[in-house]
């Protein structure tokens, strides 16, 4: 392959995903793989699709940051998420119910203390899917 079909490529890549207001890419390396960043990745996907966005929502490859995954980065803002789980809005269901009807005060001061961390996660979570669109 010569350099100029890479350039051809590559120009090609670059005018597909203009087309888009943002690039999601999640992490599909081992360890955010392992950390099930294929869920998240279908999440995304169906989220986006039932709102509407013009965006498009891709696997990579290792991001790196093995420790602070599953990773999604959005393009073209550049914001890097760590620590991402299509799961948080369940949890926060979970926890909520834990911090106030559970019958061990060690469990219930534990979901008591989590439950803002995962709000703030679900709440950054909606506040990209409110992005405005460009169209």
């Amino acid at each position: 392959m010569t350099i100029e079909e890479l350039e051809q490529i590559a120009e090609s890549t670059r005018a597909e995903y203009a087309k888009y207001d943002h690039q999601i890419n999640v992490c599909m390396g081992t360890g955010c793989l392992s950390q099930h960043s294929d869920q998240l990745r279908d999440a995304l996907a169906q989220s986006v699709a039932a709102q509407g966005k013009n965006a498009f929502v891709r696997r990579t490859g290792c991001m790196g940051l093995c420790a602070a995954g599953p990773l999604v980065l959005i393009d073209p803002e550049e914001v890097l998420y760590q620590h991402c789980n299509a799961g948080h809005t369940e949890a926060i269901g979970v926890y909520t119910k834990e911090s106030t009807d559970a019958q061990n005060a060690d469990v219930k001061a534990y979901a008591s203390a989590t439950l803002p961390t995962l709000q703030k996660h679900l709440d950054a979570a909606k506040d990209l899917a409110k992005a405005p669109s460009k169209n």
